[in-house]
């Protein structure tokens, strides 16, 4: 985050706690106990680490949102689909927003792998690398090969008409 952060680049992601800088203080979840809907943030320079407690606990590390901030988000309870508002960081509002890119591009990748898995690096690499630029071209020829429409529907593709001199 730090890095991406120095190279003018806001980031905001999940994480374990069990990563190598993530605080202390929230390494163990069950001495919080938080609550649906309570979040813990720790600030350290532009980096935020937040927990949040929603049926389970959130872990995030976010540069592109202010801590001070917080939202609300729609759940449903249990009891005959009764939606409740609870308070939710900035931080998750912001990551659950705009993190549907990547998880498309993984599922898309996922319908027709390409490869066999392996423990050599370079083969996993080449596979991967493979899947991502048929996944880009499948989206380029979707995006390409559509008629545009009109007002009165789609276009029809011209006709060649012969002249006759």
């Amino acid at each position: 985050m730090k890095m991406l952060l120095e190279q003018e680049m806001y980031s905001c992601g999940t994480t374990r706690a069990n990563q190598k800088n993530w605080p202390t203080e929230f390494r163990k979840q069950t001495v919080l106990k938080l609550k649906r809907g309570e979040s813990r943030k720790m600030q350290h320079g532009d980096v935020t680490a937040v927990m949040w407690q929603d049926k389970r606990v959130v872990l995030l590390l976010s540069t592109n949102s202010n801590p001070q901030t917080d939202g609300s988000v729609t759940r449903k309870t249990g009891k005959g689909n009764e939606e409740i508002e609870i308070a939710c960081p900035q931080a998750v509002i912001n990551y659950t927003k705009h993190m549907g890119g990547v998880n498309v591009s993984d599922q898309k990748r996922e319908y027709y792998g390409v490869g066999r898995s392996s423990k050599k690096l370079w083969k996993f690499i080449l596979h991967f690398v493979l899947n991502v630029c048929l996944v880009n071209c499948f989206i380029l020829y979707d995006l390409t090969n559509h008629p545009p429409s009109t007002a009165h529907g789609i276009i029809p593709p011209l006709q060649h008409t012969e002249t006759g001199n």
